[in-house]
């Protein structure tokens, strides 16, 4: 192989390293706690490959949120443009709440079940942990995921929900972050949840014992 391509592929590894690193790492001890050099020792790297990548510790802090919103966009953005392309082809004014439900509904708990899927996996604990950080003191990480992935994803499923339920846009953005509020509970009382049931994970056959009353609520909370 052509040295020059090693070098690429050499490269990319250790870019990879530092930025899976850094999701640990800044998971764990947040963003002020973590040094440079335990980045690099987590990475297993040369501390001054931090610079010469991302020129920092700033720089590989907001990498680590792009590689986290590029894997859940790969999960989002399907439901997304199914819902997008739904609400674009039909003239919503000629049907009825039954006729909308029986179309909308089931894109509507689609994306639910793949974000329950997402929040409750044992690999995105260390992603909620920043993304939930970002939230309480926000940064431009969060400017980042808010508009490439947060934002999208809102605007697709207030859309839906407003003509779902025939609704104002406020009413119907509520609504939206009362649904996501029933989800993100799973991630945040995660351990609690395990501890009760006696799960040592949620893995697909917990999932699945877990989906139908998700189900229930959203649509009681929707069409309340």
């Amino acid at each position: 192989m052509n040295d020059k391509y090693k070098d690429v592929e050499r490269g990319d590894a250790t870019r990879k390293a530092l930025i899976d690193a850094a999701i640990k790492v800044f998971a764990r001890d947040g963003f002020h706690a973590a040094s440079t050099r335990e980045l690099a020792n987590a990475a297993n790297v040369n501390l001054a490959l931090i610079n010469y990548y991302f020129k920092g510790k700033q720089g590989l802090y907001l990498a680590a949120f792009e590689e986290i919103t590029t894997q859940i966009k790969s999960e989002i953005v399907p439901v997304e443009d199914k819902i997008r392309l739904c609400l674009e082809r039909h003239d919503w004014s000629t049907l009825d709440m039954d006729g909308r439900k029986e179309i909308l509904l089931p894109l509507l708990l689609e994306m639910a079940n793949v974000f329950l899927q997402l929040l409750t996996s044992d690999k995105t604990k260390e992603w909620a942990q920043l993304i939930m950080r970002e939230q309480q003191e926000p940064t431009a990480a969060f400017e980042y995921v808010f508009s490439t992935f947060i934002r999208p994803m809102l605007t697709q499923i207030i859309s839906l929900i407003k003509v779902l339920r025939n609704t104002d846009e406020d009413e119907a953005a509520m609504i939206t972050f009362s649904v996501f509020g029933l989800l993100v509970v799973w991630r945040v009382v995660r351990t609690g949840i395990l501890r009760r049931m006696n799960w040592t994970t949620i893995g697909e056959e917990e999932l699945q014992k877990i989906l139908p009353v998700v189900h229930r609520n959203i649509i009681a909370l929707v069409f309340a």
